[in-house]
C-alpha cells in the first residue's frame, strides 16, 4: 500500500499527522491509539503488524483467530451470573470431553484435573 493510501484510510487529521511524522522519521514512539488506527487502515491486528515488522515471532492465523475468538468468549463468560457461568463451564468441559474421546486423546476427567491442580 502506498503511503498516500494509508494516510487516506486513516479516521481523523489528527492521527494521519501522528502516522506522517512516523513514516518521515521524526518521530518514533507512537501513542498506542496510533498504532491501532494504523492496523485499522491497513486492516491487520497489532499482532499482526507486530509480527510484520519483526518484533513478534510470526504465528500461523489460524492458529491466533481461534485462540482470540476463545479469549472473547470467556470474557463474555466471565460476564454472566454466577449460576450461568457454572452451567456454562460445566457444558463446555463436557464438550471437551466428548471432542477428546473423538480424537483419541486420553486425559482425566475435568473435576479430576481441577482438583489435581488445587
Amino acid at each position: 500500500m502506498a503511503r498516500r493510501h494509508l494516510i487516506e484510510r486513516l479516521p481523523d487529521q489528527a492521527t494521519r499527522w501522528a502516522v506522517y511524522r512516523l513514516l518521515s522519521g521524526r518521530s518514533f514512539d507512537p501513542r498506542f491509539t496510533t498504532v491501532l488506527a494504523i492496523c485499522q487502515a491497513l486492516e491487520v491486528s497489532p499482532t499482526e503488524l507486530a509480527q510484520f515488522s519483526g518484533l513478534l515471532e510470526y504465528t500461523e492465523r489460524g492458529q491466533l483467530a481461534h485462540t482470540l475468538r476463545l479469549r472473547a468468549a470467556v470474557q463474555r463468560a466471565l460476564g454472566l451470573e454466577e449460576e450461568t457461568r457454572e452451567l456454562g463451564t460445566q457444558r463446555i468441559e463436557e464438550m471437551i470431553g466428548v471432542l477428546e474421546r473423538r480424537s483419541g486423546v486420553a486425559t482425566a476427567p475435568a473435576r479430576s484435573r481441577r482438583r489435581a491442580a488445587q
